[in-house]
């Protein structure tokens, strides 16, 4: 989550998707196992909340208006 927060602040689209990715590849992973542990549980529930709902309504969308200004191409 911390590589994912530097590059948005850093606005490297390529990289925010790529670790986006790694992200939902391993909440993926949890939760298709037969019988994850109570910890991968709330693992994947903390992955789910963070990418779902802090990173994309909130971390996302601050550090996009705080650039905004600076943007070359709209």
């Amino acid at each position: 989550m911390i590589t994912l927060m530097k590059y948005t602040y850093l606005m490297e689209p390529e990289k925010v998707q790529e670790e986006l990715d790694k992200l939902w590849n391993r909440y993926q992973s949890i939760i298709n196992k037969t019988n994850p542990s109570w910890e991968e549980i709330n693992e994947a529930r903390a992955l789910l909340f963070l990418t779902g709902q802090i990173y994309c309504e909130k971390i996302a969308v601050e550090a996009i208006e705080r650039r905004l200004h600076i943007l070359k191409v709209k």
